[in-house]
């Protein structure tokens, strides 16, 4: 049985990865969002007060401009993000995040020090088992150019683009194995 502060030390470990400071490069973001697995990073200073939110999207247009990736966070990031009060309504937040099709939402006290955050997964993956299997055929499409993730994808093809330690394609058939069950290949 795991008790409550196990749980809470796991949920502060989890937030220290998704930190950072806006006078990292960009290149260090992208460095940490690859590491941790994570395409939302929550700028705060030396005292966490939330500055901003850098996302992948953010990263991809910047890079677009053709700016440089030495440049500070802060340059890059999104100055006035969407964060959430400590007693927020799940539901509602549920329909902000499907909305601003958001990754996570930090949670901030009336100080807008960072003390939590919301990530997509908790509120819609995490217990949403399903109840009936289904047999139906399943194709992965893993085609494209992949021109709005050049440069990388001239050294790499989107589906071995790695997410966390593990290659995209890998992810997907794992989710699809796990939310399957008797499954097989061909």
């Amino acid at each position: 049985m795991v008790t409550e502060p196990i749980l809470e030390n796991a949920m502060i470990e989890q937030l220290k990865k998704v930190l950072i400071k806006p006078t990292h490069t960009i290149k260090q973001a992208l460095k940490q969002m690859d590491a941790m697995g994570e395409k939302t990073l929550l700028v705060v200073d030396d005292q966490s007060t939330l500055l901003g939110t850098l996302t992948d999207g953010d990263v991809r247009r910047w890079m677009l401009k053709g700016k440089s990736l030495a440049q500070h966070v802060s340059y890059a990031m999104n100055a006035k993000p969407i964060s959430l009060k400590q007693d927020f309504d799940k539901e509602a937040v549920k329909l902000l995040m499907v909305k601003k099709k958001l990754e996570c939402l930090p949670v901030v006290d009336e100080h807008k020090h960072v003390i939590s955050a919301v990530w997509w997964v908790d509120l819609f993956e995490k217990g949403s088992k399903q109840t009936k299997k289904l047999n139906i055929p399943v194709v992965i499409m893993a085609g494209g150019e992949g021109s709005r993730l050049a440069p990388f994808t001239k050294i790499l093809p989107k589906p071995l683009m790695p997410i966390g330690e593990k290659p995209i394609i890998e992810v997907i058939i794992g989710r699809f194995i796990r939310n399957c069950g008797d499954c097989f290949f061909i």
